[in-house]
């Protein structure tokens, strides 16, 4: 089975595509903003399933442990506490306006437990970086789990009790919490999504990917989240609804590309792949360049379609400096870690 699957970097583009329609301020309250926050949603189902894949293949590894956290730590820390240094001292320098919009201490982002503070408090440059928060917490008891738990049927059935577990206890937290946009960013209340693309990649590796289930699980998912998004009220279910939509999509994908179908072909389409490649730094930086043409439009005005061209152009083009000049060397300097586990370099981040 290849250690990278193209299309997949096409489907992390397409994830990455759809954040920044959903956080341009020209978007907010149009028919766009009930589609495109699903964006994170995509990144979770797709993080679950490479890491997990990753895991799988290397858990009978030397230095299994070693190898992926030093290769996590290596694409995820740099940029992101460069982005965290920026955000808590660059721009209140320059801007001391934004310093009373720190709703906490910033040496909360440090340990990456942001995501449990309300989001409202939470700095506005920063704010993405909760989904990156529960991403790292999975990332503290996943590798241990599928390294006590060799029988991957096992896993499996622990995949699927969460699968419902999740929705359960966002439906369960919703009658205590007043802001249903909480519901979002606490780590045992999302977990669904990492969980159905660690469960596509041990059906996969179990030789049970049905490509009319994987159907079915899209067609329902993403067709029912379709028909409720507008209303946007019963946020337990819409998440799980566009998880599962996900979980098909990525294993269709996965069929397509054995079959060089038509979805592999989408998703293998050069621009959509480089927008994967980029797409952790573009998700981490793409508020500042937003904040930057927002300042730019008080003093000149620009039209709409011009101000959210300019928020992308820039901001792809930052996550590209970004990539070949900051993150890819960093990412290079791991060669050590490489020789036994060789697929960790591959999988994507928020």
């Amino acid at each position: 089975m290849p250690k990278r699957i193209l299309p997949l970097d096409g489907l992390r583009g397409l994830a990455i595509l759809l954040t920044l329609l959903c956080h341009s301020p020209q978007l907010e309250g149009t028919a766009w903003a009930d589609l495109t926050w699903v964006g994170v949603n995509l990144f979770f189902v797709l993080s679950g399933f490479l890491i997990t894949g990753i895991l799988l293949d290397s858990s009978d590894r030397p230095h299994y442990y070693r190898n992926f956290y030093a290769r996590r730590a290596l694409r995820i820390w740099p940029i992101y506490f460069a982005v965290l240094f920026a955000g808590v001292f660059l721009v209140p320098a320059f801007m001391p306006h934004m310093r009373g919009l720190f709703g906490f201490s910033p040496w909360w982002y440090l340990p990456l437990v942001q995501n449990y503070f309300p989001h409202s408090q939470i700095f506005p440059l920063l704010a993405p970086t909760w989904s990156l928060a529960i991403e790292e917490q999975f990332y503290l008891f996943w590798p241990l789990l599928i390294a006590l738990i060799p029988n991957r049927n096992w896993l499996l059935g622990i995949c699927i009790v969460g699968l419902f577990a999740s929705p359960l206890a966002r439906g369960l937290a919703s009658q205590n919490l007043a802001d249903p946009f909480t519901l979002s960013w606490y780590t045992p209340l999302r977990m669904d999504g990492l969980l159905f693309g660690a469960a596509t990649a041990l059906v996969l590796r179990l030789g049970r990917l049905n490509r009319w289930l994987m159907i079915c699980t899209a067609v329902v998912g993403l067709g029912s989240f379709g028909f409720l998004a507008h209303v946007r009220q019963n946020f337990a279910l819409l998440y799980s609804l566009v998880d599962v939509g996900f979980g098909g999509l990525v294993g269709l994908t996965l069929i397509s590309t054995a079959k060089n179908g038509m979805l592999a072909r989408i998703f293998s389409f050069v621009p959509l792949r480089y927008l994967g490649t980029v797409s952790y730094g573009l998700y981490l930086t793409h508020k500042f360049v937003f904040a930057a043409v927002a300042r730019f439009h008080q003093f000149v005005g620009l039209p709409a379609w011009i101000q959210i061209g300019a928020q992308l152009s820039l901001a792809i083009s930052v996550a590209a400096v970004s990539w070949h000049l900051f993150e890819k060397p960093i990412l290079g300097m791991g060669t050590r870690f490489r020789q036994e586990a060789k697929a960790l370099s591959t999988a994507p981040t928020l």
